[in-house]
């Protein structure tokens, strides 16, 4: 008799300390994933994070000025710089904090250098055209692989290099005749790089194309099916799990197996701009950072949870705005963006201000 008095206040007691204050549903996250502006990265135009989350490295690209971009080291737990320097940055960091990016202040010259090893110098294969693009990733198990990508007018050069010298592996050409490379990703456990691009046969066909990392041989081929435009958003990513790669569509992503590049299903959406997709650890989800208004200035943008096959999206934020469409990484359950604008130049250092708070020009 006086447990069937006591079970009413029980349940009670259990369903009000279930509910927030107010009578607003609690909000379920199925993926446990939290979302944080990471301030220390504010303006940021680049951020990725170290295989054990305790560093970041942030690339800020000042609009008006000439100089190379700045590159910031952060300790992430601390939320203190510990290096920086000015370059592209081009991969990292890895579990001691190491970034490796370009110097190009010699043209015809251009070098890789770390920010934790000065004498590191190790020269590249310069550039043919008056504009390149240049980014990389680490791979293998211990990180003791680099692989440089070195985007031209008249095609992607792929550059793989023994660290930690820089010696070069392999070299690999893709004429823009075969592939215009839209985006590029590597596999978790770092031992292929996967691009998405267009390709010849009209203005929608394209396909992701997987890369041994060492030898930078083709593994396989997956050609865009018919009927989407992948042009229109630009993002290639693979689920934390290491077993699905996706490329985003406005009408959708198109999802494939990462080992043997089957499938081919296609995961509708509802026509928004993805501008950046990153993988969930350990999970067989993504998550997106897709634009919210088109058109409107400054740019609005939502963020959310894709899990894969059934992709089910649960938004971590409806709408969200100003930040930069690419700086965005998932740590453990922890989703981090940069926020605030690109910065513009300033003329004076003192008004730096927190987008470069510790950086010294050298």
């Amino acid at each position: 008799m006086a447990l069937e008095k006591t079970l009413p206040w029980v349940l009670l007691a259990t369903l009000l300390a279930a509910c927030p204050a107010g009578g607003r549903k609690p909000t379920v996250n199925p993926l446990n994933l939290t979302l944080t502006d990471y301030e220390p990265a504010r303006g940021a135009s680049a951020l990725i994070a170290s295989p054990d989350g305790a560093f970041l490295a942030a690339e800020l690209i000042f609009s008006g000025e000439t100089l190379p971009a700045v590159i910031k080291v952060i300790d992430r737990p601390n939320a203190k710089v510990v290096a920086h320097a000015r370059g592209s940055l081009l991969a990292g960091p890895d579990e001691r904090g190491e970034v490796l990016y370009l110097d190009a202040a010699d043209r015809a010259a251009p070098r890789l250098r770390s920010t934790a090893r000065a004498e590191l110098a190790a020269p590249l294969p310069a550039a043919t055209a008056d504009f390149a693009r240049w980014s990389g990733f680490r791979l293998g198990a211990t990180r003791q692989h680099l692989v440089l990508l070195r985007e031209e007018p008249s095609g992607v050069t792929l550059t793989a290099l023994q660290l930690p010298d820089g010696g070069e592996l392999a070299t690999r050409t893709v004429p823009s005749s075969e592939l215009t490379l839209l985006a590029s990703a590597v596999s978790p456990d770092e031992d292929t790089v996967y691009l998405s691009g267009k390709t010849p046969g009209g203005p929608a066909a394209g396909a992701i194309v997987a890369l041994d990392g060492n030898t930078l041989r083709e593994r396989w081929r997956a050609p865009w099916p018919a009927g989407h435009n992948f042009d229109d958003s630009p993002a290639l990513a693979v689920t934390g799990d290491g077993t699905l790669v996706a490329a985003y569509a406005r009408s959708g992503l198109f999802v494939v197996d990462a080992r043997r590049g089957t499938g081919g299903a296609v995961v509708a959406f509802d026509g928004l701009d993805a501008t950046a997709l990153v993988g969930v650890p350990g999970k067989s989800a993504l998550v997106a950072l897709r634009t919210f208004a088109r058109g409107v200035e400054p740019p609005a943008y939502t963020l959310e949870a894709i899990e894969l096959p059934s992709g089910k999206i649960t938004k971590l934020r409806p709408q969200s705005g100003p930040v930069n469409p690419a700086a965005l990484v998932v740590v453990g359950t922890s989703v981090l963006v940069a926020p605030g604008a690109p910065p513009r130049q300033p003329g004076d250092p003192s008004t730096w201000g927190p987008e470069v708070s510790g950086f010294v020009e050298p």
